[in-house]
């Protein structure tokens, strides 16, 4: 389970043990903008993590998108949007998953491109 601890500005990683005991570690740390507000897992194991700013500091939004071992692969420059504050996929099977986004200094709902992972 990924956690996005926002003021924190990181993305946490959440184990269970077979012991049933829960282990917590720091799966990535950004630096830069508030932090992130939610995460999307891609079909082939990305996250993309959307990264809340505000208006009044920063013009666009930004989504990283995090491979399974917590490297930074992409970011997504989503122009005149900054306050990214959900995200999602809708998944069919066998056809083009498409990610959605939600912001609030517009109140957009966007459907995004995601291209790069077919």
């Amino acid at each position: 389970m990924y956690v996005a601890e926002t003021l924190k500005n990181r993305i946490l990683r959440v184990v269970i043990h077979s012991s049933g005991v829960f282990h917590t570690s720091v799966f990535h740390q950004f630096s830069g903008r508030l932090g992130p507000t939610s995460i999307a897992v891609s079909e082939q194991g990305n996250l993309y993590v959307a990264r809340f700013d505000f208006a009044e500091t920063s013009k666009d939004g930004l989504i990283t998108v995090l491979n399974p071992d917590g490297d930074v692969v992409d970011d997504l420059l989503v122009v005149g949007m900054p306050e990214l504050t959900g995200l999602w996929f809708s998944i069919v099977t066998g056809k083009k998953s498409n990610l959605y986004a939600t912001e609030s200094s517009t109140n957009s709902f966007l459907q995004l491109n995601t291209a790069k992972e077919e």
